[in-house]
């Protein structure tokens, strides 16, 4: 088992779903770079190496929620892009958490990394 280095950024933007009358609703979209100890970007992953919760905000019991990704997209080796489904998108002026976890198996180990994102909705959107 090795350490796998996460990175998340995260911003909005809209997404197209089926059904249509969900599709380009403003949603989180969390850009997530993946690589080795030795700083080597970790391809070909997909939908079930990311588990992805989030934080709404404000609140008085505050715990993370498992949160649903469209399927991911390898944008550039090691350059995951992930969009969450609703409701993981805060309202505007509240602030959301979002943890990413990522795992990698091979033949001969699995890798674990993880990574804690936040994102404010901003006026207008």
């Amino acid at each position: 088992m090795a350490r796998l280095i996460v990175v998340a950024e995260a911003t909005w933007g809209a997404i197209y779903l089926k059904p249509e009358s969900q599709s380009g609703k403003a949603n989180v979209i969390i850009a997530v770079s993946v690589t080795n100890a030795d700083g080597v970007a970790v391809t070909g992953l997909s939908t079930g190496n990311f588990d992805v919760h989030f934080m709404p905000a404000p609140g008085y019991n505050p715990k993370f929620l498992q949160a649903f990704t469209i399927p991911v997209e390898e944008q550039v080796p090691g350059i995951y892009v992930l969009a969450l489904a609703p409701p993981a998108c805060p309202d505007v002026g509240e602030r959301y958490l979002y943890s990413i976890s990522v795992t990698s198996k091979s033949k001969s180990a699995t890798d674990h990394g993880q990574a804690v994102t936040s994102f404010d909705l901003p006026a207008g959107v």
